[in-house]
């Protein structure tokens, strides 16, 4: 995993849960943004922080999603977000105008692949996959990315592979 995704981690968890920031990455190493780890650092500091917050593992991926939206991810491509109106714009081009790109300019980088189609008049349909199965962290993304557009959005999610379906289903309407 990228170390981007680390370092906005430890952000995220300093801002968000700072009474147990420091209890979480006692032991850890200082991740460098431009450096790739393992997945399952990632998956060990996420549980750290949720079990040291008595928050869920799923609470913590979609609150850290809702932050990156906001602030890590705003920051990095800052032109992709002023070029796009509203979340829907967004969504549907974010899996060839950042994740092709990163995929190509970082080696060893694995975003998940996001299949995104128009639904209704303001809404996208989502099929994510990656083995990491971080689609909480992808619906916090969402909710983000919305708020950013000063939206609110109704997300549901039919499948998931957390349940056993081969890919992880989205729904997202302007509510």
């Amino acid at each position: 995993m990228h170390g981007l995704i680390f370092t906005a981690f430890r952000v995220f968890a300093a801002t968000e849960y700072p009474a147990v920031v420091d209890a979480a990455w006692a032991s850890e190493p200082p991740y460098l943004a431009t450096a790739a780890y393992a997945d399952e650092q990632f998956e060990a500091l996420v549980d750290r922080v949720a079990e040291f917050a008595a928050d869920s593992r799923r609470t913590v991926l979609r609150r850290f999603g809702i932050f990156a939206g906001l602030s890590t991810f705003r920051l990095m491509f800052p032109e992709y977000y002023a070029a796009h109106g509203d979340t829907a714009a967004f969504l549907l081009e974010v899996e060839e105008q950042i994740h092709d790109v990163v995929r190509t300019t970082i080696p060893g980088a694995a975003p998940p692949r996001l299949v995104v189609r128009p639904l209704g008049r303001d809404g996208v349909s989502i099929s994510y996959t990656s083995e990491r199965g971080l689609c909480d962290l992808l619906e916090g993304l969402v909710v983000g990315v919305s708020r950013f557009y000063g939206e609110v959005v109704r997300i549901d999610q039919p499948l998931c592979m957390h349940r056993g379906d081969a890919a992880c289903s989205f729904f997202v309407e302007r509510a």
